[in-house]
């Protein structure tokens, strides 16, 4: 998978299932999580565990965005983009 193509994926799923502040319709707003997906990128390319991505993800929202956080969709979330280098 080339990087500019996972980095599109990973875009495309923190804005439209992830979406923590749940501005997914807004179009001025498509790029949100913009500075989320490089870390996550380089995560995936390290070969880190799902673990690792459900704790950066559920450490953005509650600590870094200071909302409640969803550890279930972060969980499915994390294990979304563990798979995606694997299947494409």
């Amino acid at each position: 998978m080339n990087d500019r193509f996972l980095y599109e994926q990973v875009r495309s799923v923190l804005l439209q299932e992830w979406d923590p502040i749940g501005i997914n319709d807004l179009i001025e707003a498509s790029d949100e999580y913009d500075a989320y997906v490089q870390p996550i990128c380089e995560m995936l390319y390290a070969g880190k565990e799902i673990e690792d991505i459900y704790q950066y993800l559920h450490w953005v929202a509650t600590d870094h965005m200071c909302l409640n956080g969803d550890s279930d969709l972060d969980r499915i979330i994390a294990e979304k983009l563990f798979y995606l280098p694997k299947t494409h």
